[in-house]
């Protein structure tokens, strides 16, 4: 309730700062990124771009940033410019038609992906917007990848891996469009948001804290099965126990197989890796 009399009360100054804070941060993630058109790098145009967008409605800060994105892919192919150009005007199509005062959503969704931290966003969203959340969560997830791919791509580029226009286009569809790890994303936050959602609309006492449970439960849910299904993974489980976590206890816990005195993983067909290593 107080936060509630302090919005009220500031939101003319609050709202402007808040999307100036968010586009800024939003260029500024973009020229870290796909900086590959120099001219745009210049810190004075983020801040000029995102002082427009603090005074602009919603929708002007998704197109600005559509704008910059496109422009800054358009410096490393023609090709990567005009497939994700399709895919940005069918986001407008959808964002327009059904969520047209929720862009912002998108914008986060971005940004929390980018500092890996996007399962924030799909409980938040159930719980303080409507179903149709889902549409600019949803290709917030898209428009990350897109830019996650876009380095790749300016990678094989200057590698050589792909050489003609029509090599270019299938690295280019093959990596946005069979991307099981974006697809994955995607189901995450379509079905999060619906069952919070669901679960928050129920008249019943704490409806909020069931919706919230229901939330944690549904991604840990896709994580474990759905991972399974898409990349082969499974997860398991184990109890502290000592000296189980080192390498050859490990493996015999998981699987069964006893390494050899003086042998290796790879002489039982496994191979062990550190998570935090991996990382790194």
């Amino acid at each position: 309730e107080g936060f509630k009399k302090f919005y009220n009360k500031y939101d003319t100054y609050l709202v402007p700062a808040v999307r100036f804070v968010m586009a800024l941060v939003s260029f500024l993630m973009l020229n870290a990124s796909i900086g590959y058109m120099s001219k745009l790098k210049n810190p004075l145009i983020a801040v000029a771009m995102a002082v427009l967008c603090a005074f602009l409605p919603n929708g002007f800060m998704i197109f600005f940033l559509s704008v910059f994105m496109l422009v800054h892919l358009y410096a490393i192919s023609a090709e990567f410019a005009l497939i994700v150009l399709g895919i940005v005007l069918l986001m407008y199509l959808l964002y327009y038609r059904f969520t047209p005062k929720q862009g912002y959503l998108l914008v986060i969704t971005v940004l929390l992906c980018w500092i890996k931290m996007p399962y924030l966003l799909p409980i938040a969203a159930g719980l303080c917007f409507n179903a149709f959340a889902m549409i600019p969560a949803a290709f917030g997830v898209i428009i990350f990848y897109i830019i996650k791919t876009a380095s790749e791509y300016e990678t094989a580029l200057t590698t050589k891996s792909v050489n003609d226009s029509m090599q270019q286009i299938s690295y280019i569809v093959e990596s946005l469009f069979n991307n099981k790890e974006m697809i994955l994303f995607v189901i995450a936050m379509v079905v999060t948001i619906t069952a919070v959602y669901a679960v928050r609309r129920l008249k019943i006492d704490n409806a909020w804290t069931y919706a919230i449970a229901a939330g944690i439960v549904v991604v840990n849910w896709i994580y474990k099965n759905v991972m399974l299904v898409f990349f082969g993974i499974d997860l398991l489980p184990l109890h502290v126990r000592y000296p189980q976590g080192a390498e050859k206890q490990l493996i015999q816990t998981v699987t069964g197989r006893c390494v050899p005195p003086g042998g290796l993983p790879a002489h039982v067909g496994c191979a062990v890796f550190n998570a935090a290593t991996c990382a790194a």
